[in-house]
């Protein structure tokens, strides 16, 4: 019994150590005659490009938002900002 609790207690300890699943990048096909097809795997952008011509690059516009945790504690931290004593923000008059 002892082994098992100590096994889960080790397993719990260890979960959050563990990387997270790996995210598939997209992939962008820009063929010779300058038209582009985005949100592909590598594979799928290079079985676009073969025989048509031209090469792939990464999607910048597939950028992983930030989660939610973060991006709460950015508001957070915005709103203190703006929040503390002797800054210049003022609420609009009432009735606007």
């Amino acid at each position: 019994m002892k082994r098992m609790y100590l096994a889960a207690v080790l397993t719990l300890a260890l979960l959050p150590a563990m990387p997270a699943p790996a995210v598939a990048q997209s992939y962008c096909a820009t063929f010779d005659d300058g038209s582009q097809s985005c949100g592909q795997t590598l594979a799928e952008c290079r079985q676009s490009i073969s025989g048509a011509g031209g090469n792939c690059v990464l999607d910048q516009r597939s950028e992983i938002p930030l989660n939610l945790l973060q991006r709460l504690r950015q508001r957070r931290q915005q709103e203190s900002r703006s929040a503390q004593p002797g800054s210049t923000w003022m609420p609009p008059p009432p009735g606007e």
